[in-house]
């Protein structure tokens, strides 16, 4: 048997809400969820949507010039044989907004990019977890050596804790008909004592490359960090798509709620939480359990409200000293329990 999974313009399958744009910060996961939901195979080519949404806003303030959201700025990184600063070219390269700034400029192609950072750093699990990030078995990046189940399986190697690299390798498996194999990695995610995409320790250290290759401010370089790596979110849409295509199976709905419960309360990013959500309520409503499906509901808004309050981030970057917190709290602990540790002073910018 094997699982296709099918594409779509929208997230409508998750089923729920999110806050105004306006309202939420460009370095908040849950603000970009635009970035991978709206448009899957040019993902970075809706983070500028996102853009255009928030610029049309009275209440949102960039970090950034537009100068620095150019064909010039991917070159520069480009330039630079860094993992960091390749990878960072590496989405940016794929956004037609910055293409139609000059069509004549030749830009490498992603993949590349990516191949050129994976050869630099080849142990790097910060590298390879990007590339998977931005990959999956139905779409792989062209040329890309982070799209196959070796890739997968290797991150599974360095850090067997995690459960979005189970998650991750169950969907390769999936795709080569190993469906006994991939329950069992599911299985093994919903145990896992951390779930991590790497958001926190990506915005970390692109911030660092932005800054040192442009010379801007910590707030925009860290904005262009944020950005591009949630324009390189990982396709959450197979999780559900692989939950509602089993969901007539005991122990595929059992694994689908054991993995959201999971996600819901141990992932780092509030994207990977609200993830979480659906694949508990696919399987309930599978079996037509309402109560649980209406208990779901409460906890996906208390944890709508707590993103709500992100909202005052983008008026604390223009403190350095705070943005050097928030970068240090992302990387150690990630997107959430920053949010937890830093509610006060957010309220106080």
């Amino acid at each position: 048997m094997l699982i296709e999974f099918q594409r779509e313009e929208s997230y409508s399958a998750c089923a729920f809400h999110l806050p105004n744009l306006g309202a939420l910060p460009s370095q908040s996961s849950v603000s970009l969820w635009y970035s991978s939901a709206m448009i899957r195979n040019k993902p970075f080519e809706s983070f500028a949507l996102v853009f255009s949404l928030l610029l049309a806003s009275d209440d949102y303030i960039f970090a950034c010039d537009a100068d620095y959201y150019t064909l010039e700025t991917v070159q520069k990184f480009a330039q630079v044989e860094k993992p960091e600063t390749l990878l960072l070219a590496s989405v940016l390269a794929d956004w037609d907004v910055l293409r139609e700034q000059d069509p004549t400029v030749d830009l490498p192609s992603p993949g590349l990019l990516q191949m050129k950072a994976l050869q630099i750093a080849p142990d790097d699990e910060m590298v390879l977890n990007f590339i998977a990030n931005g990959c999956y078995p139905s779409n792989p990046i062209e040329g890309s050596l982070g799209c196959n189940i070796k890739r997968a399986t290797e991150l599974t190697n360095l850090d067997p804790d995690n459960g979005f690299y189970w998650a991750n390798l169950a969907h390769y498996q999936l795709g080569q008909g190993e469906i006994e194999l991939a329950l069992d990695s599911y299985r093994r995610a919903a145990e896992a004592p951390v779930f991590s995409i790497g958001w926190g320790e990506q915005v970390y250290r692109f911030t660092a490359a932005a800054q040192e290759v442009l010379a801007t401010s910590t707030a925009c370089s860290a904005e262009i960090a944020a950005g591009v790596t949630a324009g390189n979110l990982p396709a959450f849409q197979e999780f559900t798509d692989t939950c509602r295509a089993l969901s007539g199976q005991e122990v595929w709905r059992q694994a689908c709620i054991d993995l959201g419960l999971n996600m819901e309360t141990k992932s780092q990013t509030m994207i990977s939480r609200m993830i979480g959500f659906p694949l508990q309520r696919i399987a309930y409503e599978a079996t037509g359990d309402g109560n649980n499906v209406k208990a779901i509901k409460v906890r996906e808004e208390q944890l709508q409200t707590l993103v709500r309050e992100q909202a005052g981030i983008q008026d604390c970057m223009d403190d350095p000293d705070w943005v050097d917190q928030w970068l240090a709290n992302m990387r150690e602990v990630g997107e959430m329990e920053t949010l937890q540790r830093m509610r006060e002073s957010v309220s106080q910018c």
